[in-house]
């Protein structure tokens, strides 16, 4: 049998026509990746710091704001200071901060991946808000929270149909808690936080609502139905201070309709990055 004899250019042409054929690496589909390493603007509204009067507002933010304090990647992050301000004078009684938005794609399947730290924090006895997913075409949100002063993070819907528990019979909004694990959110560590929102499709009970802290789910809530018609897309995420008493500090803020994973800068597990085969009966001069 006769074998053929190609040159080092023609097996490089070949090659690349073959893999044209194999599956390339994954990624998550990730719209925004913050670390608070750069200005707050243009990407996020600070706007709030002065009541809408200057948009997109103070390029640092004012509380929350950009801080040097403590980072979990690079210098920065994003601080939230409880410990002044607010209409009343007291944080843990309904002021504090403001709230900054910073908008993404429209899905009806939105995720998150943040890293979370505190110091000295003491969360309100009613609620401490943290962040909402906010969509544009109708009235629904989510929001991740810390309830009656808890210390383990809870996922809220804002409003809802009626729905079986943990839902109560006439309420608007729903506390879905921690049913599937507990990590009660100690001072003085970094802790990487995902959440998960499906939202339910017309007339069918198919939402969930998913979070992990340290790859350890929290919470699993599935078969729901959130809402009716039209079916939300959520495309702003809202961060809030809001309610409480120490330091809170966000860092490595990512937002996808995609499980992001807490591997920052880390390929998926998953991803298959074998390269194609050589061709056999080739010989190169």
């Amino acid at each position: 049998m006769r074998v053929g004899t190609l040159t080092f250019s023609q097996i490089a042409a070949l090659l690349i026509v073959l893999s044209l054929g194999f599956p390339t690496p994954s990624q998550a589909v990730t719209f925004w990746d913050e670390s608070f390493e750069g200005h707050l603007t243009p990407n996020w509204d600070t706007s709030g710091c002065t009541n809408g009067a200057v948009s997109p507002g103070p390029l640092d933010g004012c509380n929350p704001r950009i801080s040097t304090d403590i980072a979990h990647t690079g210098t920065k992050s994003l601080k939230g200071d409880y410990n002044s301000g607010g209409t009343d004078g007291l944080c843990g009684r309904g002021g504090c901060g403001t709230f900054y938005d910073r908008a993404h794609p429209g899905t009806t399947d939105v995720w998150t991946r943040f890293y979370y730290y505190t110091v000295g924090f003491t969360y309100y006895s009613v609620e401490t808000k943290h962040f909402f997913h906010k969509a544009h075409n109708t009235i629904r949100d989510f929001l991740v929270s810390n309830w009656n002063g808890s210390r383990e993070f809870t996922l809220n819907s804002e409003s809802q149909l009626p729905a079986p528990p943990p839902c109560r019979s006439g309420d608007a909004s729903c506390n879905y808690y921690a049913n599937m694990g507990h990590v009660s959110m100690a001072d003085g560590r970094w802790y990487c936080v995902e959440t998960h929102v499906k939202e339910n499709s017309v007339g069918s009970a198919n939402g969930s609502l998913e979070m992990w802290i340290d790859g350890v789910q929290t919470t699993g809530y599935y078969n729901r139905q959130f809402t009716d018609s039209p079916v939300p897309l959520f495309d702003i995420l809202r961060i809030y201070v809001q309610a409480g008493t120490g330091l809170m500090y966000y860092d490595d803020f990512a937002v996808g309709d995609t499980r992001i994973g807490c591997d920052v800068g880390q390929s998926p597990a998953s991803t298959d990055i074998t390269p194609p085969a050589t061709p056999e009966g080739l010989r190169a001069q």
